[in-house]
């Protein structure tokens, strides 16, 4: 048995070939965001709604949307490199609740995903803080900062696999690493009876053990190159 057989079972891997790009994707920006300047980060906002007006979709931007949040997040809260393993830590200190942040939604697109408005609510909440002299509580604002994301992303996962009648759900990459997503996602899979294959955490924080898994599947498919081809980090997977 293969050391991907043993993480992740006899699921189809096909199907698994399709994840892999996307989690590689996202994990790949981590690094490129962390050497941008916080003007450069605040800035990402305006461009991906210019994007989006020039024909891109959210499923284009959506790694990147993302990377942008996670990374303002721990800049706020003061977390070193990368940030998505602290934050995570720093979330399971506090059950949450102290803090309200926004759960957005885009309209007439249900399964669609936003982050709107959350990454500058963090910011306002933090600087807010320090202006008027209180204490930040940090482990709350991790925590809800976790749950806000997860109640974007699981209810559609499992709406998504609803209208396709698809009963298995596969989480994979540094997002499938977040503790409170993890958990949600396991719980909702066992709600609506559907299989959920989540890899050990030891292997949801490795790039390069996920670049290897999908450099793996693109060798037996005999898709190989010469050692001149160039990263290509925000590359669009049909291609």
């Amino acid at each position: 048995m293969g050391l991907l057989t043993k993480i992740f079972g006899t699921y189809s891997d096909h199907e698994l070939k399709k994840i892999y790009p996307i989690a590689d994707k996202i994990e790949a920006l981590e690094e490129e965001y962390k050497a941008l300047t916080d003007a450069q980060l605040q800035a990402k906002t305006a461009e991906f709604k210019e994007r989006l007006q020039n024909g891109e979709t959210t499923d284009d931007i959506l790694p990147e949307a993302f990377a942008t949040v996670r990374e303002a997040a721990a800049r706020v809260l003061g977390l070193p490199y990368p940030g998505g393993a602290p934050m995570d830590k720093l979330a399971q200190q506090s059950r949450g609740g102290v803090y309200t942040l926004p759960h957005s939604h885009v309209e007439d697109a249900p399964l669609d995903m936003s982050f709107s408005g959350l990454k500058t609510a963090v910011v306002n909440l933090a600087h807010h803080a320090e202006q008027v002299g209180e204490p930040l509580d940090a482990p709350a604002l991790a925590r809800d900062f976790a749950q806000a994301v997860s109640d974007t992303l699981v209810p559609r996962v499992m709406e998504a696999a609803k209208q396709s009648g698809r009963t298995v759900i596969v989480a994979a990459g540094g997002v499938a690493a977040n503790s409170v997503i993890r958990a949600d996602l396991e719980r909702a899979c066992e709600k609506a009876g559907c299989r959920l294959y989540l890899p050990p955490l030891r292997w949801c924080g490795d790039n390069g053990a996920m670049i290897g898994a999908q450099g793996y599947y693109e060798y037996l498919a005999g898709h190989t190159a010469g050692m001149d081809l160039n990263a290509y980090a925000t590359r669009d997977i049909s291609e």
